[in-house]
């Protein structure tokens, strides 16, 4: 079940589906950039007692196929799938064309691909 914060950014993740995204992830200096074809999103919850630094409490799943572009190239997404781990303290802002997430551990810009196709 989603905490009633994430209804918002549900919402605007929902008004993308069937859209084309490009999402960049920033996380210790690194910097991810992928492309995806928005099919459906989720949220995905773990007991209290289960996470830490490494496991979230909560995490948005992004599903649909796509590209991801690292340091060292190009390659699909793996399992058609892109994960947000949310920790306890997170925020996001949003406008009509894009969204911007910060939690604990990452940045995330998402921006509607308007018009765009993938590779």
């Amino acid at each position: 079940m989603a905490d009633s914060h994430l209804e918002p950014v549900l919402d605007w993740l929902n008004s993308c589906r069937n859209q084309p995204l490009r999402i960049e992830k920033e996380e210790i200096g690194d910097t991810d950039v992928l492309t995806l074809h928005l099919k459906e999103v989720s949220v995905s919850g773990q007991p209290s007692s289960m996470y830490d630094d490494y496991i979230a409490p909560e995490e948005i799943i992004l599903h649909g196929e796509g590209t991801v572009r690292t340091s060292a190239g190009q390659a699909p997404l793996p399992g058609d799938r892109f994960e947000i781990a949310l920790s306890n303290r997170w925020e996001g802002h949003w406008e009509d064309s894009s969204m911007r997430l910060q939690t604990g551990r990452a940045q995330y810009v998402i921006t509607k691909m308007n018009g765009a196709k993938l590779h």
